[in-house]
């Protein structure tokens, strides 16, 4: 069917279907996102060590090479994972869901 032919509902059914699909490829990555978020930002343990690590300036450059190289392992697997699914079954997701979820998982990584 030509894609001026379909209507905003197919249109939004379409984005909605391959954005859950997409998700469901990066489960893995956004349920490590979560875990992380919980430990460092709502138990009282994770702030204090995140505040006394940016109080000692040694302290503060492991943290950030630390913050940034689990930003790059974050971005890396969810492209592994995109191109070992993308080998399997060609055509399944556009690449647009498949680059947007990995660039996000990178940058949530990095700002987590």
């Amino acid at each position: 069917m030509n894609s001026l032919k379909k209507t905003i509902g197919e249109k939004i059914s379409f984005f909605l279907t391959n954005l859950f699909h997409a998700s469901w490829l990066f489960f893995p990555g956004i349920l490590f996102l979560i875990l992380i978020y919980c430990c460092f930002g709502v138990l009282s343990q994770g702030q204090d060590l995140m505040v006394l690590s940016s109080e000692h300036s040694g302290n503060f450059g492991l943290f950030l090479f630390a913050l940034c190289f689990f930003a790059i392992i974050g971005w890396f697997g969810a492209r592994k994972v995109a191109d070992i699914k993308h080998k399997k079954m060609p055509f399944t997701l556009p690449s647009f869901f498949i680059n947007m979820l990995q660039g996000l998982l990178a940058l949530v990584f990095l700002h987590s």
